[in-house]
């Protein structure tokens, strides 16, 4: 997961974005207490959606702590109380991080190696307490990587891939809770994360001769000129995913984050989309 899934800002009411800081700041603290300090930067706000969504549907218990943390030492924020839940999670987040950090390996980055150890030796850890998710995970980034080494130009194909990675992973957390409806959330927003870092990654990606789905049967000149020349199939792969959240989050029920998922589904994702077309260069990460 990598960090493409927000709500928008521009509309989101104080007691959801407190909410949303709540459950990121939580799953950090749980990341923190399942592995170490340093494993915490592998926290990203899809995560930190993942949690909110699942949380919601078993209705989990939540208590709120002020706290402070080590990226504001200063300032007491209102944080999700270590749980359960939020440790598996921060279980499922640390074996993404493995897989991200091999592909990162394969792909000769600099100082991957390093990383990689790192998030191997904490990866085999969370392997123990989830030994269900690990295997999700290990199966379909292998499948996956399948994809890249045979250039695989489908899109659809590529990204059902990592949805249903992310689909059957909660599939797990979620148990007898488990309905068309939430998964079909977490699929299509699954969906949508391969899909933006994809498109996010394509000036970089050709520039390095990495693979990208993109790229695969697409002539690219420049980000801006690829995103012009691809408008039409673009707006359709985000346009048809996003629609399709949309759909599943309509037909859910929920307990706790109605208004936050709301926003995000409906508004933020859409506002993630705008950003990736207009912007000439890979997006900064934002501080919600």
């Amino acid at each position: 997961m990598y960090g493409y899934v927000l709500p928008d800002k521009s509309i989101i009411k104080n007691e959801e974005q407190v909410l949303f800081h709540a459950f990121y700041c939580g799953l950090c603290f749980a990341i923190k207490k399942n592995f170490n300090q340093a494993a915490r930067f592998s926290i990203n706000y899809d995560a930190t959606f993942f949690a909110i969504l699942v949380s919601d549907q078993l209705d989990y218990s939540t208590d709120f702590l002020e706290c402070r943390c080590i990226g504001n030492p200063i300032r007491k924020k209102p944080t999700i109380q270590t749980n359960d839940l939020l440790c598996r999670i921060a279980d499922l987040n640390i074996l993404m991080a493995e897989c991200k950090a091999e592909d990162n390996v394969l792909d000769k980055e600099l100082l991957s190696k390093p990383v990689y150890r790192f998030f191997k030796k904490h990866g085999n850890k969370a392997a123990i307490r989830e030994p269900k998710m690990a295997e999700v995970v290990k199966r379909y980034y292998t499948i996956l990587r399948d994809y890249e080494k045979n250039n695989e130009s489908s899109i659809d194909k590529v990204a059902d891939c990592f949805a249903s990675m992310m689909k059957d992973c909660a599939r797990i957390l979620l148990e007898e809770k488990a309905n068309e409806n939430n998964l079909g959330i977490i699929y299509n927003v699954g969906k949508f994360i391969y899909l933006a870092d994809a498109l996010d990654d394509v000036c970089e990606d050709h520039k390095k001769k990495r693979y990208n789905p993109f790229l695969a049967a697409r002539k690219y000149i420049s980000r801006q000129k690829f995103i012009l020349d691809n408008y039409a199939d673009l707006e359709f792969y985000f346009a048809s995913t996003v629609n399709r959240a949309i759909e599943s989050f309509n037909c859910t029920a929920f307990n706790q984050s109605f208004g936050l998922i709301e926003n995000i589904v409906h508004y933020g994702l859409r506002k993630k989309v705008k950003e990736l077309f207009e912007s000439e260069k890979k997006l900064k990460k934002v501080r919600v």
